[in-house]
C-alpha cells in the first residue's frame, strides 16, 4: 500500500481511518469500505481481491487531519503536501520551507504557516509536540471551543469514543480528542514533560497572536485560552 507522499517524510494524525470508498480491484460484496469498517468495531472480516494486486498498487488513501513534515526533510519535499522538489517555490516571508507551487504556498500560509513562519526551529525541537501545536492550528480557537460546548452530549457508539451515530470515525476534531492518551503508561516525569510542551505551545500560540481572532465578536477568556492549552497537551500525549 502507497501513500500519496514518500514514507518517514512526516509526522501525521489520521481521523479518517474508516471512510474510504470501495475500489475497483475489489470484490464489490468485500469491500474494503466494509472491512475497515467492521475492524473499527471489533469485528474482522477476511479481504479478497477480484483482480491481481501487485507491489506499489494504491489500494486506499487515507487523508490525515494533520500532518508536519520532518525536519530533515524541509529542503527536499514540498512544506504542504510533502511531494519531492524539483523546481521549489518558497515563502514570501521566511527561507526555511519550499513549496511544490504558488498554491501550496498560499493554501500552507492560510491554514497554518502564518503562524509557524519564523518559529519552525523552536517547533522543530520539540518534537512530536509540533503535530500538536499544528492540530491546534487546523482546528482553530473558534472550532475547539464549540467542540467544548458539546462535551457534555459526548456519546459512545460500540464503546467506541469519537464515532458517529453510524459507528465512523470521521475527519473531526471529536475523532482526535477520543484517541487514546495513555495516560495510565506515563510516569511522572513524562507527565511533567507533557505539561510544560503544552505550557510552551500555549505561549507560543499567544506570540504569534492566534487569539487575536476571538469567537463571536468577544475576547478569548482566560477560561477559553487555558482550555485550548490542554488540548494542545493531550494531543501530544496521542500522537
Amino acid at each position: 500500500m502507497n501513500h500519496s507522499c514518500e514514507p518517514m517524510v512526516v509526522n501525521s494524525l489520521y481521523g479518517d481511518v474508516t471512510r474510504v470508498k470501495p475500489m475497483k480491484a475489489v470484490d464489490s460484496e468485500l469491500s474494503i469500505y466494509y472491512c475497515l469498517r467492521s475492524v473499527a468495531i471489533g469485528v474482522r472480516f477476511p479481504l479478497q481481491a477480484r483482480d491481481a494486486v501487485t507491489a506499489g498498487d494504491v489500494l486506499f488513501v487515507e487523508k490525515p487531519y494533520a500532518s508536519v513534515l520532518l525536519q530533515d526533510h524541509e529542503t527536499t519535499h514540498c512544506h504542504h503536501c510533502y511531494r519531492s522538489l524539483s523546481y521549489p517555490v518558497g515563502c514570501r516571508e521566511c527561507t526555511q520551507v519550499r513549496y511544490c507551487s504558488m498554491a501550496c504556498r498560499d493554501a500552507s500560509w492560510n491554514s497554518y504557516h502564518k503562524y509557524e513562519c519564523c518559529h519552525l526551529d523552536v517547533l522543530y525541537a520539540t518534537g512530536v509536540a509540533h503535530l500538536a501545536f499544528r492540530i491546534i492550528l487546523m482546528s482553530g480557537g473558534n472550532s475547539l471551543l464549540e467542540f467544548r460546548k458539546t462535551l457534555s452530549m459526548e456519546s459512545s457508539v460500540n464503546n467506541i469514543k469519537g464515532c458517529d451515530s453510524q459507528g465512523f470515525y470521521g475527519n473531526h476534531y471529536r475523532s482526535v480528542y477520543n484517541l487514546m492518551t495513555h495516560e495510565e503508561d506515563l510516569n511522572v516525569k513524562d507527565n511533567f514533560c507533557y505539561a510544560t510542551s503544552a505550557v510552551l505551545l500555549l505561549t507560543l500560540l499567544k506570540k504569534v497572536s492566534f487569539f487575536d481572532t476571538p469567537p463571536a465578536g468577544l475576547p478569548f477568556s482566560s477560561d477559553d485560552i487555558t482550555y485550548i492549552g490542554v488540548c494542545a497537551g493531550k494531543k501530544k500525549g496521542s500522537v
